[in-house]
């Protein structure tokens, strides 16, 4: 009996922190305020013309790097001014507003759809990644 005690404690704890261990955010409530807290920190780079702090929110997938003209094996700190030159494109004249809403897709929760007010209504994805939202190019 005492060989299967820390067997079970194990399964109990494994099922406990499986939504911590998994890297995704626990409830979609929790998950939308996230992303939008975080969405809120980039729009605010943005705003300030920041574009190095800005560069810090993007997540280099494979669709973002070929989006902005990123190699698949240039480093972080190469990319950074190709980064910093697609955010001065988009929002170098018209600065952003404010999170407007926050979407995450329950089938995709690792997802959000960001609107904000980009002279008109515009929106932007982040996704989970590490335990953070990024920006990422669709």
């Amino acid at each position: 009996m005492h060989r299967v005690a820390p067997q079970v404690l194990a399964l109990i704890i494994a099922v406990l922190f499986e939504g911590a261990c998994n890297g995704l955010p626990r409830k979609e409530a929790q998950a939308r305020e996230s992303a939008q807290a975080r969405a809120n920190e980039l729009l605010t780079a943005l705003r300030k013309a920041d574009w190095s702090m800005a560069a810090r929110f993007v997540y280099l997938d494979e669709n973002t790097r070929a989006r902005m003209g990123i190699g698949a094996g240039t480093a972080r700190e190469e990319a950074e001014p190709k980064i910093e030159l697609w955010f001065t494109k988009i929002y170098g004249t018209v600065r952003p507003g404010s999170v407007r809403s926050v979407t995450i897709n329950p089938s995709e929760p690792t997802r959000a759809r960001v609107q904000y007010r980009h002279g008109d209504f515009d929106a932007l994805t982040m996704r989970f990644v590490d335990g953070n939202w990024f920006y990422v190019v669709e």
